[in-house]
């Protein structure tokens, strides 16, 4: 008979009623165990040994159990639920490899301003190589001829913050996932720009807080930490042996479904913000 001992701290932000919470051990599954789903909803603390039982929920050889201590509390009881940023307790979405940056200026009334005739212009006489993108997946003809260059949508939102240095930080990382090469190091970068910090007055009332998200695991990302303990540091999470960011997904549940207002931005990467 063994008998493990499993403290857990559960925060449950989709809750789907069901029968029972089903307890299921990663990696190699030696039973599942089972709690009532009435006893978790009364918001009473569970404390108690439960059996491991297998596929067909009968006990496991050898009658194993395990010890679980776990409460459950309805949504309506987080202090931040549905309060926007009217709560300084809401510095952040969790589990996000990127914190939340303030004084932030956005303008959601923005065109694509690329600038690419000017850009070809200016570096008419260098090594750098302007090619505009075509729009067309069949416009080869297109890239022959510099001229005004165009994003994939006219309609865009400037964010003018610290916020930018956190995009490059995930361009490298994903860079770098595929090459080492071709590819300037950001901290040579530090000598060369003008190093992050607020536009805007923390008091101004256009002021944001914006905040970068994604969601990935560490095999699509370049040195992410290794060690357990600064994968929870970061933000991110240990599961079976990879290390994942649920940024969007966790976006979703824990700041726009609570936010008065919001705004989002979507390329190739999802950046959002739901505090403007």
């Amino acid at each position: 008979m063994v008998e493990l001992s499993l403290l857990l701290h559960i925060a449950l932000r989709q809750w789907t009623p069901t029968e029972c919470v089903k307890l299921d051990p990663e990696d190699n599954v030696k039973g599942i165990a089972y709690v009532s789903i009435e006893k978790a909803m009364n918001g009473k603390e569970i404390d108690s040994w439960i059996k491991l039982l297998d596929d067909n929920e009968s006990p496991i050889k050898g009658n194993s159990k395990i010890h679980v201590k776990l409460q459950c509390f309805d949504v309506s009881k987080d202090p931040i639920w549905n309060q926007g940023i009217k709560n300084p307790n809401f510095t952040r979405v969790p589990y996000t490899y990127f914190p939340q940056r303030q004084g932030c200026k956005v303008d959601p009334t923005s065109l694509g301003g690329t600038h690419g005739t000017q850009a070809v212009e200016y570096f008419a006489r260098s090594k750098v190589c302007c090619v505009r993108v075509s729009r067309r997946a069949n416009g080869i003809e297109e890239a022959t001829t510099a001229t005004v260059f165009f994003s994939q949508h006219q309609k865009t939102v400037t964010v003018d913050c610290s916020i930018a240095w956190d995009v490059l930080v995930n361009f490298e990382q994903r860079w770098r996932n595929l090459t080492e090469s071709a590819s300037y190091p950001l901290r040579d970068l530090l000598d060369m720009v003008i190093p992050p910090s607020l536009v805007t007055s923390l008091d101004d009332p256009k002021t944001c807080n914006v905040q970068c998200f994604r969601s990935m695991i560490g095999a699509d990302v370049h040195r992410f930490p290794m060690n357990p303990k600064e994968v929870d540091k970061v933000g991110l999470l240990w599961q079976r042996n990879n290390i994942i960011e649920y940024g969007v997904q966790d976006t979703y549940i824990n700041a726009i479904r609570r936010a008065k207002n919001f705004i989002y931005i979507e390329s190739q990467f999802f950046l959002g913000s739901c505090f403007a």
